[in-house]
């Protein structure tokens, strides 16, 4: 995603489906910043000073971007942004997990700058923990059926258990696991949909267990 030809590429993607907010992880582009786009869309980026490795971002619309209230670039792996809508507040952080080859201290370093960002955000907002989380959680239920739902795909990987408990911590579930894998569901901001949430096995998004079902619609 570190070439204008591939920030093109899901441009055109989001613009086609109609989404309003899209979080981008590996990003690889320097610094942090809003970048003007096509047709209105901004991205708000965060990324490694003077390295092009990891990065990540929040891709709006023009609906979106009047919508926003604020926006926090914390690092090469967390970006926090917060909208108004219809519904209330709502924050979205965008990660970029370690991988799960990382070594410990990289995955923990991670977890606990994610955990800061979280606590911050008000206690009325919604929130949406989205983006490459790096976790495998798998097909098995079982294993903490107050965060994962009963829709899950693939095989599992050591990661899941971070992922697992800094949702558990934090009443969030994962959203993909809630729903069947071909369902979508939208977030809206007035008419508009704002949010688009589609299973998969590493791109994972974390929600607040009391706002699923009144927020989310087929």
């Amino acid at each position: 995603m570190s070439q204008i030809s591939k920030t093109e590429q899901i441009l055109k993607e989001v613009i086609q489906y109609n989404i309003d907010i899209t979080a981008i992880s590996e990003t690889r582009w320097l610094g942090s910043g809003m970048e003007p786009l096509q047709d209105g869309h901004v991205l708000a980026y965060s990324g490694h000073e003077n390295r092009r490795q990891a990065g990540v971002g929040v891709l709006m619309s023009p609906a979106a971007r009047r919508a926003m209230l604020k926006w926090t670039p914390v690092n090469e792996r967390i970006i926090y942004t917060r909208f108004w809508s219809a519904h209330g507040k709502l924050s979205i952080v965008a990660c970029y997990a370690a991988t799960n080859e990382a070594d410990e201290i990289e995955k923990d370093n991670f977890y606990e700058t994610l955990q800061s960002v979280v606590a911050e955000i008000p206690r009325h907002d919604i929130i949406c923990v989205e983006g490459d989380l790096n976790a495998k959680v798998g097909s098995c239920h079982n294993y903490c059926p107050e965060v994962m739902g009963q829709h899950g795909i693939g095989d599992m990987n050591e990661n899941r258990a971070l992922l697992v408990d800094f949702a558990l911590n934090n009443d969030l579930v994962i959203g993909a696991m809630m729903v069947q894998t071909a369902e979508r569901y939208y977030y809206k901001i007035g008419k508009e949909p704002l949010l688009e949430l589609i299973s998969q096995a590493i791109q994972i998004s974390l929600l607040r267990q009391r706002e699923l079902l009144p927020i989310f619609v087929e």
